[in-house]
């Protein structure tokens, strides 16, 4: 190749003069021609991108195209004779293969086809260069006072050279191929091969091809390229263009810069503070500057463009477009604004027409009446973005956004004037005042967002329900919680006429159930609530359409969650059933699979957590739902493997049964030991462990002082676990706590009399206590007829599997206590059959597929079985005890089955299956732990576990395992002797004692096994006593009027 076509000049051309505007800065800084000559010739030194120069890369192999087989020839001749020590050293072959090479042919006939194409080249750029500074001159001269500046004037910019006359026209295909070779995945080299070879390229041309939005895009991301030289030739691209074309064309390249640095800005490169000043000798700052000054440039030309050529590019503005826009950026500048205390404190703003300011509270009304008197959309050219900028969905953007900002709510929306404003068209539809809004669905639907997103708040709840000033309010200005509950029954009954018909109208209606759901999921909501019968409306809403949402919108309260019930108990079963069995699914998906995304990439270690995290969240609602009693096909397949089958059967036996054994509750595992396989040999790991803990603690009945329970856990050292495993009867000794025993009664030990003495004095006490008040006409609450006590002896078979383990395990316990006799099975056994028999004759026959209506009680009756301790085991004393006890309100929370099915309820109550400890103590219980312990009650809503479910286990049980026998009978003498609503407070003591233990489980993520299985260690009911009269002296007439409600009214 030692001879040059037309392309090559061309090609030459332009490498070279990038070579020479590169150095520019170096030469022009020379004090002499000398000089610059001297920089030119030690370049290579100098420069550190010298071998990156496009002109450089063009020699280097233009050279070993045209001389390179000359200089590997001569270098293996060299080598050859280096070899056999004709030529030494390396330099030697150097200098000789340099010789050589420039003596050859080819050499010569290299440097002459060189010479002559680069003094063409030159003088060409000479003359260009001549005529560039003429045609300059001549601009300069028109422009001078138009323009002051120009668009790019620093050190990168080039309107001073040909590089922006000299064009070569290209082909579509040619442009689109620059514009893949442009992709920023090729390599570098080839990229600014194409970039070069675009800047030969018209402007116009490129912006108005085909492949300009490929290109746009490449180079717009180029602009971050690390390598600044690439990206200053982009940006002087960039320049050329603004200088050189049309606007209607320079916009296409202002938006690319825009977008570019709006990218930017918004990154996690972004790292400049503009408050600590700017390092302009950093590289990256002025590089950033040099672009952001180029966008400036350009936006100071455009209005000149506009107002040169006002017919072609201001086609598309008018007036009330322009006012339009004006009001967006108005609302959305007042939004922000608001969002900030220090914008806040702008306010109130003085208009010039207005005497008074303009407020917080003037401003958030006229907002919110955006909503429902402005237009649906704008009839404007703008019509095509109505969803993002009508007025109602910017208004309600900025509404939502004040509802999630705590600081702004309360200054802002937290007000009766804007609370007024939301509801001016519920109390119109209300009212039957006329109307003019445009979309009456939308605007409803919006307001019920706005309602529940501040009902979903303590504060903006508390606002609905009392309004702004408690103390003010008045009766003939009801708050917004009135009217919200009475335009939602005539939503659920279809008594609003402008909606009737409208394809829309569920949607309303499931909006405003969701606001009352937010209230009501309070129970100081919910109380406000009762008197307007919501949930029959629900209730006839879901017979009618029977929309499953609403379930879904009703499971979050207990009282009103029981009332639905009432409505629809059938329909009711098969969702709670559904419900239930996807939550099973799930969790058994979950122990024996895992997630899908962890089995392969997160292999589960071994040993196993004993409850798994991902588990945790859908065990929680499944134990929620089912309660106890009711999870037997989970029982038998996780926790009584008592074969190798059903071990077999489980693809992760250890995680699956360790968390079945693990929060086994009292009720689930009463069948465990009658059923369960127990192995002589053991090998001491996490599964026996758990499992000996469990078979400790339900067969060994006692408060925290009265028994020992084995560790869950292996120490550490040479005896990992020093406790012995228990597989069969007798119990080991070193489980039970000491007790006085008989013979110290007979020494007349003095712990030994006091304590044979108290529980004396506590039987005569309640005994007479009942007596007499069941003999009183007004204390008699049920009526309960004649009843003959069976035979006296009665044996333990006709009993239930159940009844008679819980038969044993009591009097164990009494042994123990030293207060039961041998052979007081048979007393036990008199009582519970006669107690059956006595409530089956004030029973209702229910046909219901509800397991738990088919037969009789399903638990336990650990009540009775607390009395006949309390009796010492006089099984006849009891009885009469428990008859008399029976007429009393007080029976009714403390003695679970007396209202089984029970005559004394209401039809509908008893077909639900939920009793009234559930609906009636749990729920206030839930209402006074909000009002009395807040912390304790949000630590119960972060776990997503109630606290009705624990103190219905506790209730239920007698407190047996969570306290000491003397507790208990405490526990039982105070809501006998003092009322059926310590009960409650009893319960709120509790949790006043555990407070501290519940945040820290909370924390965990382990608040419902520790409350499940721990006993109330410390907890002494006559340290409460006063606590408890403190909140019988605000709630006594609450709860009693509560619970009295339970029976059935006579007609």
């Amino acid at each position: 190749m030692s001879h040059f076509t037309s392309e090559d000049e061309a090609l030459l051309q332009s490498m070279l003069r990038q070579l020479l505007q590169s150095v520019k800065e170096k030469i022009t800084g020379a004090p002499s021609v000398e000089c610059a000559e001297e920089i030119l010739l030690h370049l290579e030194e100098t420069d550190e991108n010298f071998h990156n120069y496009e002109f450089v890369k063009y020699l280097r192999q233009y050279i070993n195209n045209t001389v390179g087989s000359v200089i590997e020839e001569e270098t293996e001749k060299c080598t050859s004779a280096q070899n056999q020590g004709e030529v030494s050293g390396y330099d030697t072959l150097v200098q000789h293969v340099t010789k050589k090479t420039r003596e050859s042919k080819e050499y010569r006939e290299m440097m002459h086809a060189l010479k002559n194409v680069m003094m063409v080249v030159v003088e060409s750029l000479i003359n260009k260069f001549e005529e560039d500074r003429m045609r300059n001159k001549e601009l300069d001269g028109k422009t001078k006072n138009k323009r002051q500046s120009g668009y790019y004037t620093d050190n990168c910019s080039d309107s001073d050279s040909s590089f922006n006359q000299s064009y070569a026209f290209m082909s579509q295909e040619q442009l689109q191929l620059l514009a893949e070779r442009l992709d920023p995945v090729q390599p570098k080299e080839v990229r600014q091969e194409a970039l070069q070879t675009l800047c030969f390229a018209p402007p116009s041309d490129i912006l108005n091809s085909e492949c300009w939005p490929n290109l746009r895009k490449h180079l717009m991301m180029s602009l971050s390229d690390p390598d600044a030289t690439f990206s200053e030739k982009i940006l002087r691209f960039y320049a050329k263009t603004f200088s050189s074309s049309p606007f209607n064309m320079t916009r296409e390249v202002y938006t690319s810069l825009a977008r570019h640095l709006e990218l930017y800005f918004l990154s996690g490169e972004y790292s400049l503070r503009i408050s600590a000043g700017l390092d302009v000798s950093n590289t990256d700052i002025n590089r950033l500057l040099k672009k952001v000054r180029l966008l400036n440039e350009y936006q100071k030309e455009a209005p000149s463009s506009w107002i040169r050529h006002p017919e072609k590019y201001n086609f598309s503005y008018t007036g009330p477009e322009l006012q339009y826009i004006y009001f967006v950026h108005s609302l959305c500048l007042l939004g922000r604004l608001l969002i900030y205390k220090q914008g806040r404190n702008l306010f109130p703003v003085q208009l010039k027409n207005k005497t008074d300011g303009v407020s917080i509270t003037d401003l958030l009304v006229l907002f919110t009446q955006l909503i429902y008197y402005s237009p649906s959309y704008p009839k404007t050219a703008l019509a095509v973005h109505t969803d993002n900028y009508s007025p109602a969905s910017l208004v309600m953007e900025i509404l939502q956004v004040f509802c999630d900002q705590t600081g702004s709510a309360a200054e802002c929306l937290y007000t009766d004037a804007v609370i007024d404003a939301l509801l001016h068209p519920v109390q119109s539809l209300l009212s039957g005042t006329e109307m003019h809004i445009n979309c009456l669905e939308t605007t409803l639907i919006d307001v019920a967002d706005i309602l529940a997103r501040i009902a979903a708040v303590e504060d903006g709840l508390s606002l609905l329900l009392y309004g702004e000033n408690e103390k003010t309010a008045k009766d003939d200005s009801p708050t917004a919680v009135h009217v919200i509950v009475q335009f939602t029954k005539k939503l659920l009954h279809d008594d609003i006429s402008l909606l009737s018909g409208s394809e829309h109208l569920p949607v309303v209606k499931g909006a405003f159930i969701f606001v009352c759901r937010q209230m009501y999921r309070t129970c100081e909501g919910l109380q406000m609530l009762i008197p307007y019968g919501l949930h029959e409306s629900i209730g006839d809403a879901w017979k009618k359409v029977n929309l499953l949402e609403l379930w879904c919108k009703m499971f979050f309260n207990i009282k009103m969650v029981f009332w639905v019930f009432l409505q629809f108990s059938q329909l009711k079963q098969k969702i709670v059933l559904g419900f239930i069995k996807a939550l099973v699914t799930e969790l058994w998906t979950l122990l024996e699979c895992g997630k899908d995304d962890l089995r392969i990439t997160q292999p589960k270690s071994t040993p196993v957590d004993p409850i798994d995290q991902n588990c945790q969240k859908v065990r929680n609602y499944l134990i929620f739902c089912i309660g106890m009693g009711k999870s037997a096909d989970i029982i038998d397949r996780l926790i009584i493997l008592n074969s190798d089958a059903k071990i077999h059967s489980l693809f992760s036996y250890e995680q699956s049964h360790i968390f079945g054994l693990s929060g086994s509750d009292f009720w689930r595992v009463l069948g465990f030991v009658c059923l369960f396989f127990f192995p002589r040999d053991f090998i001491i790991d996490g599964l026996s462990v758990e499992r000996n803990h469990v078979l400790v603690r339900i067969n060994l009945i006692g408060g925290p002082q009265e028994r020992i329970l084995p560790l869950r856990v292996l120490n550490k050292g040479s005896d990992p676990y020093p406790w012995p495993m228990f597989s069969s009867f007798p119990l080991p000794k070193c489980y039970l706590a000491e007790i006085p025993r008989k013979a110290e009664f007979r020494q007349g030990t003095y712990k030994a009399c006091k304590q044979c003495r108290c529980q004396t004095i506590l039987a005569e006490l309640i005994e007479k206590f009942v007596s007499h008040l069941s003999e009183s006409r007004s204390d008699c609450y049920f009526s309960t007829g004649n009843y003959e006590a069976m035979d006296a002896d009665m044996k333990s078979e006709n009993l239930s599997s159940v009844q008679q383990l819980g038969v044993e395990m009591t009097v164990r316990y009494g042994k123990y206590l030293n207060l039961l006799k041998e052979h007081a099975e048979n007393g036990l056994c008199f009582v519970l059959m006669n107690c059956e028999k006595f409530l089956k004759k004030q029973q209702r026959t229910v046909v219901s597929s509800l397991c738990c209506l088919k037969e009789c009680y399903a638990g336990y009756d650990w009540f009775a079985s607390s009395v006949f301790l309390i009796m010492s085991g006089d099984g006849e004393k009891t009885l009469m005890f428990l008859q008399r006890f029976s007429r009393l309100l007080v029976s009714a929370f403390l003695w679970p089955p007396r209202l089984h099915k029970s005559m004394h309820l209401p039809i509908t109550t008893v077909e639900s299956g939920i009793h009234p400890v559930y609906f009636c103590s749990a729920h206030h219980i839930e209402m006074l732990l909000k009002a009395e312990l807040p912390l304790v009650f949000s630590a119960f809503h972060m776990s997503g576990f109630t606290p009705s479910q624990i103190c219905l286990q506790w209730i239920t049980q007698c407190f047996w395992n969570y306290m000491d026998w003397s507790e208990i009978c405490h526990y039982i003498a105070i809501c006998i002797f003092l009322g059926p609503d310590y009960q409650i407070y009893m319960c709120i003591s509790v949790f006043r004692h555990l407070q501290q233990d519940i945040l820290k489980h909370t924390k965990d993520q382990n608040l419902q096994v520790f409350l499940k299985e721990e006993a109330l260690h410390g907890f002494r009911v006559s340290d409460y006593l006063e606590y408890m009269e403190s909140l019988e002296a605000i709630y006594r007439p609450m709860l009693l009027k509560d619970m009295r409600s339970i029976r059935v009214q006579n007609t």
